[in-house]
């Protein structure tokens, strides 16, 4: 038979510490708990997902999840999944870091993955952030950071200063970054996740065939002063959707002077199986293709767009 203790209140020797109660024993109170009158807190059971307690969970016990991906208190309730299933769920959930927002900008553009597609701020240097458009692609975030967006034929090239606003993908406007801040956002210094910057011809269109850029040497940032400067870095085929980065990159680009401007990046007389051939001068009027790719014709065909995608 069980027995019965009857006291006004409960204290340790010292009236201070914790009452322990051993491991294996539990506590049942078949009153409600009031802790009204004091200041400090009440301190849940703690750990991560992989130790949540199994078996015979009662309905309605709470615990504190420590798992960044699960962080905050959960309850364990009869129908986790609306099929029926026990199991724990979020009663409500901390989190913290950056948002996206002016105010608290992605550090990068991974940070971003997981969230829907539309407008966020990600930083382009230490200290300042830009608004991009922000799309998955094969599970990955992608920022818009480069559009050729007006003229009547492709071959208008991009503007190096920029005269367009950086928005959604079917916005107006030539633009693209400065190549410092394409170079930091692609930096493994700065993004740990860094996936480089894929220019894709035709991508409105649905194609996702482009050349992925890079500084010489490996590195996956884009190579400062990319913009103007002659054979600037590497260029790779790479799809936008692939999980796979590049192995076999075209490292001895063009350089001529066609049309009395720098050529930036051309592979216009092979293109081949390292990158699709095509040319991007800082003179306008000079972007063009000697290859068939994402639908478009050899030569200066009008109306169609390219897009430059960064990770």
């Amino acid at each position: 038979m069980a027995s019965k203790i009857k006291v006004d209140e409960i204290t340790t020797v010292s009236e201070s510490g914790s009452i322990v109660v051993p491991g294996g024993v539990g506590l049942s109170l078949a009153g409600p708990i009031d802790g009204s009158s004091n200041t400090g807190y009440w301190a849940l059971p703690t750990g991560t997902t992989s130790q949540r307690p199994s078996g015979s969970v009662p309905v309605g016990a709470i615990r504190y999840n420590t798992t960044e991906e699960d962080r905050g208190m959960e309850i364990y309730v009869a129908d986790s999944d609306g099929a029926g299933t026990p199991g724990w769920v979020a009663a409500f959930q901390f989190t913290s870091g950056p948002d996206g927002s002016a105010a608290n900008p992605f550090e990068y553009v991974s940070q971003a993955d997981g969230q829907p597609d539309g407008m966020y701020y990600v930083k382009n240097s230490a200290s300042t952030s830009v608004e991009l458009y922000l799309k998955n692609h094969g599970g990955r975030m992608f920022a818009l950071a480069a559009h050729r967006g007006t003229g009547t034929n492709f071959n208008a090239g991009f503007s190096n200063a920029g005269t367009g606003t950086p928005g959604q993908v079917t916005g107006g406007g030539d633009w693209i970054l400065a190549a410092g801040d394409l170079n930091y956002m692609t930096s493994t210094t700065n993004n740990p996740d860094a996936w480089g910057m894929v220019l894709i011809p035709n991508y409105n269109s649905g194609y996702n065939n482009g050349n992925l850029i890079r500084s010489k040497g490996g590195s996956r940032a884009y190579p400062t002063n990319g913009n103007n400067t002659e054979n600037a870095g590497d260029m790779a085929k790479y799809n936008i959707t692939t999980g796979t980065y590049p192995s076999s990159w075209n490292t001895s680009l063009n350089t001529n002077t066609y049309c009395s401007g720098t050529q930036v990046w051309a592979d216009f007389t092979g293109g081949g199986t390292t990158s699709y051939g095509f040319r991007w001068n800082t003179a306008g009027g000079c972007t063009y293709f000697n290859e068939t790719v994402n639908g478009i014709s050899t030569g200066q065909p009008g109306g169609y767009y390219i897009h430059g995608w960064l990770r």
